[in-house]
């Protein structure tokens, strides 16, 4: 088979790359490791949150997030029309809260640099605060609401799985090891000969001498089952986040730096419920739906590597996003594609 790109990585970044790519007129084939319908993509928050997240050590990643999340409208509408499929868009925004004297030190410290930045946030009261989520823990002393946005990753995940296959994308799913060419791929029986190679493995690093140094920071979450909603913003209390879905509530994230150690680690899932619960003690009374593990692909710096290889001009790089994969997902696809189309 021949192909004018090949996609290695089938998660949020490689799937959009591959759409766009597509979209714009080249024969794309995608090759996924693992399955198509599993990963982290399938269970990060989905959150859209530059402001909440925001930082004055990392201007870069922010200004790049605020033109993402800027195309984040276009790319939705589209994808969604291409596909049939909702993507489980809300726009609640998120609510950052105070449960100690500590905590409202660092809320203050939190506005402050967020009028630095130039970025829009209301301060609230206890009251206030209670008054927008009522099952808010009482002790709740302060709050700031940032603008925000959240999508559902599983169905991001399935419009841009069908987005592929409608633009022509050839997918490739459980592949195992590849064997990666100069310009061809190789995986079980199959061969595919290219012009050009996108690497979006995400936290598995390719055996290449020109890679981005990345590494896996393992995140957990627990899925709680939530028939009656508890809450409508995104929760981001001191010792863990709460992102309110359709019919379940997620709660994350540890962040640790464990290689590709699998398992969730009853001391780590005890931490996130207890710091859901101090926030919002209604967690108590739901149901676990599962728990959830997945592989932040971390750089060097807190910008994901975009671009071609230093060693060979066919081949080029979409990894490092950290947790902000979805955030990231329209610039990148749209940076990427723009890459490689400069090469035909």
């Amino acid at each position: 088979m021949n192909a004018d790109v090949v996609v290695l990585g089938g998660g949020v970044i490689g799937l959009s790359a591959a759409w766009k790519l597509a979209s714009r007129g080249l024969s794309v084939a995608l090759v996924e490791k693992f399955s198509l319908y599993s990963g982290t993509s399938y269970v990060c928050g989905g959150m859209l949150a530059p402001n909440a997240e925001a930082k004055f050590t990392e201007p870069d990643l922010l200004k790049a997030s605020n033109t993402s999340l800027e195309l984040w409208s276009d790319f939705r509408n589209e994808l969604e029309l291409v596909s049939g499929h909702t993507i489980g868009f809300r726009d609640e925004g998120t609510l950052m809260v105070a449960l100690e004297r500590d905590d409202v030190y660092l809320l203050d410290h939190a506005k402050r640099q967020h009028e630095a930045l130039g970025l829009k946030t209301e301060v609230l009261n206890a009251e206030e605060v209670r008054e927008r989520e009522p099952n808010l823990s009482p002790r709740m002393l302060r709050g700031m609401y940032c603008e925000d946005f959240q999508v559902e990753p599983p169905k991001l995940m399935a419009a841009l799985i069908e987005a592929c296959r409608k633009t022509g994308v050839h997918l490739f799913d459980e592949c195992g090891d590849s064997e990666l060419g100069k310009d061809f791929v190789k995986f079980k029986k199959t061969e595919i000969s290219f012009k050009s190679v996108l690497i979006a493995t995400g936290a598995w690093r390719v055996n290449r001498e020109d890679a981005p140094k990345v590494k896996p920071i393992k995140g957990q979450m627990i899925v709680l089952d939530m028939p009656i909603p508890i809450c409508e913003h995104i929760i981001r209390a001191p010792d863990a986040y709460l992102v309110p879905k359709a019919d379940r509530l997620l709660i994350g994230a540890t962040m640790e730096e464990v290689g590709f150690k699998r398992g969730s680690l009853a001391g780590s899932v005890m931490d996130l419920l207890v710091g859901a619960w101090e926030a919002m003690p209604s967690v108590y009374d739901l149901n676990i739906r599962e728990l959830c593990t997945g592989y932040r692909p971390v750089g060097e710096t807190s910008m994901p590597n975009l671009g071609p290889s230093r060693v060979d001009a066919n081949v080029f790089y979409a990894t490092g996003h950290g947790r902000n994969g979805v955030l990231l997902t329209p610039w990148t696809a749209e940076k990427i594609s723009d890459h490689i189309l400069k090469s035909f």
